[in-house]
């Protein structure tokens, strides 16, 4: 528990700390400070990807909300929007209890030229009901539906759960896949 608590302050604080976004300007209100921010959800389907995984579990319903920063960041040349997301997703078991797993992700969101999809790599800290605190790392690929109101995606999402021992090996827990619909619009 307090290691997810330290990885979402510091995401947080990586988050609103661009002191142009949050310094007090008299000529803005606090909403106009806010408004570049967007906001995202989605909705989809999880399944395991291993034989072992997909003997336990069924296919399930996998949610989220996430905050996407105004401002871009710069790695190898390439502009990534990045953001904080909070993600939740129940498999049914079938020889096994259903499984939960609520994360905490920070994602940087990234589009190459002549490609038409949108690439997302999550790195955060998931809640899985049978390991506990477990490292994930996620890799969304979408595509974008055109509408003049709301930012739509489609998207393929490859979900791996990493559980750290007691001494400090890293293990896999669980692959799994999904397809989502991203909704998104800024605040």
């Amino acid at each position: 528990m307090k290691l997810l608590k330290i990885f979402l302050t510091l995401s947080l604080c990586f988050l609103f700390c661009d002191d142009t976004i949050l310094k007090k300007d008299s000529n803005k209100s606090f909403k106009e400070n806010f408004k570049d921010f967007k906001i995202s959800g989605y909705i989809g389907q999880i399944s395991p990807i291993t034989s072992s995984d997909r003997s336990s579990f069924n296919p399930g319903l996998s949610l989220g909300i996430g905050f996407i920063s105004p401002k871009n960041i710069n790695i190898f040349k390439q502009s990534f929007d990045w953001g904080l997301s909070f993600e939740s997703s129940s498999m049914n078991g079938n020889t096994s209890n259903n499984k939960k797993t609520n994360s905490a992700v920070l994602n940087f969101i990234t589009q190459f030229k002549n490609i038409p999809l949108k690439f997302k790599l999550g790195l955060g800290i998931s809640d899985d009901s049978d390991f506990g605190y477990t490292g994930s790392g996620i890799l969304d690929i979408m595509h974008n539906i055109p509408n003049d109101k709301l930012e739509i995606s489609i998207g393929i999402r490859m979900h791996q759960i990493f559980n750290v021992t007691d001494n400090w090996e890293i293990e896999h827990a669980h692959g799994l896949y999904g397809l989502n619909i991203i909704f998104g619009h800024k605040i």
